[in-house]
């Protein structure tokens, strides 16, 4: 017990994401090496997860990280093995859409995609969604779609008005995604 105690598990992922918030949103170049706080940041999450299996956001920031290592195949394993525990996790499905999508694997990201949409109705209020969908419809070629998804992103509040969703520590946490 006392392991557990000093081990906290939610520090240890505090601080793997600010480790995150230096690497970026894109993979590197894989020739530029992998940077220090990235290392340092897979190591706290692979610390974490091995401790505490059952947290699905330590599995997709460890599927993020995984990521920004170049290591597909790797992140999406973990984000696979997440939602076969957690399948109501929007944000494992959403980083699976990312993480394809970038692949060029779009019809794999546009299921994913319908996923997130189906754990999560109100995912259409956030910016962020909306425009990974209409990247997807616009190399999908379905342009209909693709002007639909991004006039309806325009009106949603925080894109509107983005002055409301700072003012709004509420909006803002509904608005923020854990993966850039």
């Amino acid at each position: 017990m006392d392991f557990y105690i000093r081990s906290n598990a939610d520090f240890m992922m505090q601080l793997a994401q600010e480790y995150l918030v230096h690497c970026g949103v894109k993979p590197k170049i894989t020739s530029a090496g992998t940077p220090k706080h990235l290392i340092k940041a897979i190591k706290l999450l692979e610390s974490v997860h091995r401790q505490n299996s059952s947290l699905a956001e330590a599995q997709v920031l460890l599927a993020k990280a995984k990521w920004l290592n170049n290591d597909t195949p790797g992140a999406l394993r973990e984000l696979q093995d997440c939602l076969n525990v957690h399948p109501d996790v929007v944000e494992a499905h959403i980083m699976a859409a990312l993480i394809n999508s970038e692949a060029g694997n779009m019809k794999a990201a546009d299921n994913y995609l319908k996923l997130a949409f189906a754990q999560d109705f109100s995912i259409r209020e956030n910016p962020v969604f909306m425009l990974m969908k209409s990247e997807v419809e616009i190399i999908g070629k379905n342009w209909q779609d693709a002007l639909a998804t991004l006039e309806h992103a325009f009106k949603l509040p925080a894109v509107a008005d983005p002055g409301s969703v700072q003012s709004n520590p509420n909006l803002k946490q509904k608005f923020t995604l854990p993966f850039g």
